[in-house]
């Protein structure tokens, strides 16, 4: 995510885990991350409701969020594409057409709730790109931008000629997407704004754990899309380990502590992967140990 008055966890995060026991001896990751899904690409209706801009400036926006009570992430019955993601054209159609089903899920389920829906724009480059919220690092593999609603992905990261690797980069994509678009449901429902408020009123480990809250919660609201859409998504055997492996990662170790450990990121990400429901994502209300 890159926030308009400050960089705080530029890095996307590929990391959580979805909590499903799978057979057999888990295959070991390839170098490149990657693989293909097909979804139909029709726009998300715009829906009318509650305004973030709207809300009165207190702690319960993070803490006792209506979004919590809305129920589960309705299923998006899309069907990923089936290209193999070789070219930056395959990546940039994969991640639009998973937007197209993020829309579809996120919009029916926050109408629900009362707020008000706007699809993101989506965008890929290649190394480093300015945005309305300054400029990528040349590090960040994708992040959300705030000002504009926009989710840019570096494609580069995310392509592969290679058949064995397709499965991999498959579920790296769709981990990667569906947690920038958990920023774009933040922003939506005005955790986003207060998020800054708290950001901005500590520094040092105060600071970073408050990252880790909004980066965590970001990765389970992308889960708990993928939970209740896996059956649509073909999320079972070698492209659900793929997509498990790569929600289970985090922070590395001596870096920067802005995003969680692999161990809070599977906590989080298998719950809502279980239930669906972002319910499962209120990481603003969870005990320090459970957010490190």
């Amino acid at each position: 995510m890159l926030r308009p008055a400050y960089l705080l966890g530029v890095l996307v995060l590929l990391a959580a885990g979805a909590g499903v026991a799978l057979q057999g001896d888990p295959k070991p990751a390839p170098v490149a991350v990657a693989a293909p899904v097909s979804i139909s690409t029709s726009p998300a209706p715009r829906s009318t409701g509650t305004v973030a801009s709207d809300w009165v400036d207190n702690e319960s926006t993070l803490t006792d969020n209506a979004l919590y009570r809305a129920g589960k992430v309705p299923a998006s019955r899309c069907r990923p594409p089936t290209a193999r993601l070789a070219s930056s054209t395959a990546v940039a159609g994969y991640g639009r057409a998973l937007v197209a089903c993020l829309n579809r899920s996120w919009s029916a389920l926050l109408t629900r709730a009362g707020f008000y829906f706007l699809p993101p724009d989506f965008t890929v480059y290649k190394g480093r790109t300015s945005s309305a919220c300054g400029d990528s690092d040349g590090d960040a593999v994708a992040f959300y931008c705030s000002t504009d609603h926009k989710i840019y992905l570096d494609w580069s990261e995310y392509v592969s000629k290679r058949r064995d690797e397709q499965i991999w980069i498959q579920g790296a994509l769709m981990g990667v997407v569906s947690h920038e678009y958990g920023h774009h449901v933040q922003e939506l429902v005005g955790i986003g704004a207060f998020y800054d408020d708290r950001a901005e009123n500590a520094a040092g480990e105060a600071q970073l754990e408050t990252s880790r809250r909004m980066e965590l919660q970001a990765s389970c609201f992308g889960a708990a899309f993928l939970g209740g859409s896996r059956q649509a998504l073909g999320l079972t055997g070698e492209r659900l380990f793929a997509l498990q492996d790569d929600l289970s990662t985090g922070d590395e170790i001596g870096g920067l502590r802005d995003h969680g450990s692999g161990d809070s990121n599977e906590r989080w990400t298998s719950a809502a992967f279980a239930s669906a429901s972002p319910g499962s994502c209120n990481t603003w209300k969870a005990a320090d140990d459970q957010v490190y």
